[in-house]
């Protein structure tokens, strides 16, 4: 089995398909791990930088990931759109509330001595946008990894929100 991502796009009076990503999924693994409990909104804080929409969406994934180490849910909680969905590296798809409680975990700082980010392009198709990147991570065993990404965001009333997140393990540590 193999739980992938595609996404289209509408140009010259047609769907386009603009990106694909796969993640094989283990025949005996789960596939869907819903939380049940859809998690509150909270209120954008800070100052949103006025800045053109690639420049910002840059600033959104370095935030994204900032939040990843910090376990910053509520960062991602103001980020992540109600309709949000994540394909994990291990294939398991995961709602936004089920995602909230695990980014939630300190992962980073339990089991990661590194998670830098790399190879980050920035795709608009006018409201939507594809991030792609890539983490070469190290964990605290000293053991290495390489995981590939896409964060699909929209715009939604003039605010940028993550509204799907695609992980694929590259190379497993």
């Amino acid at each position: 089995r193999v739980r992938y991502t595609d996404v289209h796009v509408w140009r010259d009076a047609a769907w386009r398909l603009v990106s694909v990503q796969d993640t094989p999924v283990p025949i005996d693994g789960a596939v869907w791990s819903p939380s049940g409990t859809p998690a509150g909104e909270a209120a954008l804080t800070g100052r949103v930088p006025i800045d053109d929409d690639t420049r910002l969406l840059h600033t959104l994934n370095e935030s994204y990931v900032k939040a990843f180490r910090d376990a910053d849910v509520a960062w991602y909680d103001a980020h992540l759109a109600p309709d949000y969905v994540m394909v994990s590296g291990d294939g398991i798809q995961w709602d936004r509330a089920a995602t909230l409680l695990r980014f939630a975990q300190p992962t980073f700082a339990t089991s990661m001595r590194s998670f830098p980010v790399d190879k980050v392009t920035v795709r608009r198709f006018h409201d939507v946008a594809l991030i792609h990147a890539e983490n070469a991570y190290q964990l605290k065993d000293g053991r290495t990894g390489v995981s590939r990404y896409t964060d699909i965001w929209e715009k939604r009333d003039g605010r940028w929100l993550c509204i799907a997140a695609h992980i694929t393990v590259h190379r497993a540590p």
